[in-house]
This record gives C-alpha cells, structure tokens and sequence, in this order.
C-alpha cells in the first residue's frame, strides 16, 4: 500500500492502461504480418502466436520452426519472447508487463520478428 499511498493509484492505473493498449496493438501488427496465426488474443497484457501452417510446414516441423523464430528475436537480445505450448502445438508469447516497456520496446520486438521471419 505504501507505493499506492506515496504516488496514488492513478499512477498505477495510467501504467497498467499503457501495458494494455501496447499489447492490443502490438497484437494487430503481428496479426498483419504473413503467415502468423494468433491463438489466444490479448488477455490482459498478454498475447500468443506462431508461424502457421502457410509457410508449408506442419506438425513437429512447424513446432521446430517456431522454435527458431524464438531463439532469433531474443538472440538479437532486446526483448524477451517466450514460448509455451497450447493446444498441443508450441507457441509464442508476448507478455507487456514490465514499467520499462514502452512503445519504443514494442517496434523493437516488431522489428527482431520481421528480421527472424525472413531468416526462417
């Protein structure tokens, strides 16, 4: 309660809203970018997606595959993706929660997943 009463909930409020709004939009620029399937929309400040089965590729090949998207964007070592399994396929997770994720941090990402597409 001390930082609630040092700052106000505002503060907290305004930063929560920013994380919501990020990851809404980052949602929309990985959804336009080709051959991505999202499968679980932003709930909250989170949101999952892979490389769908239009680059050709499926089952475990395609699990494979985006298990190397994965390790091109954080080896480039900006940001931080991670990846869970759902739905009994291996996907990819953006979480906006951090109070140093801003917008610049976000083109970022959009950046490093665009390079690591190309790459694979």
């Amino acid at each position: 309660w001390l930082p609630i009463k040092m700052h106000g909930a505002a503060v907290f409020r305004d930063a929560l809203d920013e994380k919501l709004d990020l990851a809404a939009r980052t949602c929309e620029a990985v959804r336009a970018m080709p051959h991505i399937e999202i499968v679980a929309e932003p709930e909250l400040s989170l949101f999952a997606f892979r490389v769908g089965p239009s680059k050709g590729v499926t089952g475990a090949a395609l699990d494979a595959l985006n298990r190397r998207v994965l390790k091109k964007v954080n080896g480039r070592q900006r940001v931080f993706l991670t990846g869970t399994i759902v739905r009994e396929m291996f996907v990819l997770r953006v979480c906006v929660l951090s109070f140093r994720t801003h917008a610049d941090r976000m083109e970022m990402f959009l950046e490093d997943l665009s390079g690591a597409l190309a790459a694979c």
